[in-house]
């Protein structure tokens, strides 16, 4: 220790404080101004502006609202808004470039226009439509025997 008296705890003058305005709520004023004066008198200014801070904090404590504070909800729903599109955005592109590689980098060939036909007169035609990232070799020739739907169509 170095030799200087240990300061009473500031805890203890609050809750006398308190008991004070408990006894008498109607002079609460005065009796902080009171307490507060001897306080100072009995040589403890740092004490007794911590106990009126303190004090201060509880009273704030007991006026906070009951009702919660209504929000601004733009903000949120802006951000995952934006969110949203950067996860469509990189989607994509990652659908792009893996079309990217596997028609251009994987296979530098271009797959060539497919079309079977009889010969026999007969005017009417089917069509068949492969997905956006199929081809006719992909999507109608069995990989196995390498029969190809339109053709065995074709062939009747």
């Amino acid at each position: 220790m170095n030799g200087s008296p240990a300061k009473p705890d500031p805890l203890i003058f609050v809750h006398e404080l308190n008991r004070r305005i408990q006894e008498d709520p109607t002079n609460k004023s005065k009796i902080i101004r009171e307490f507060y004066s001897e306080r100072v008198k009995a040589g403890d200014r740092e004490g007794a502006d911590l106990v009126m801070l303190i004090r201060e904090i509880n009273d704030a404590k007991g006026s906070i609202p009951k009702q919660p504070i209504p929000v601004d909800h733009t903000d949120a729903w802006r951000t995952r808004y934006m969110a949203g599109a950067a996860v469509a955005l990189v989607v994509c592109t990652c659908l792009g470039l893996w079309y990217f590689y596997r028609q251009v980098c994987r296979d530098p060939k271009v797959p060539k226009s497919h079309f079977v036909s009889q010969k026999n007169g007969n005017h009417k035609l089917v069509v068949f439509v492969h997905g956006v990232l199929g081809d006719m070799d992909n999507t109608w020739v069995n990989p196995d025997t390498q029969a190809s739907w339109p053709e065995m169509l074709a062939k009747g």
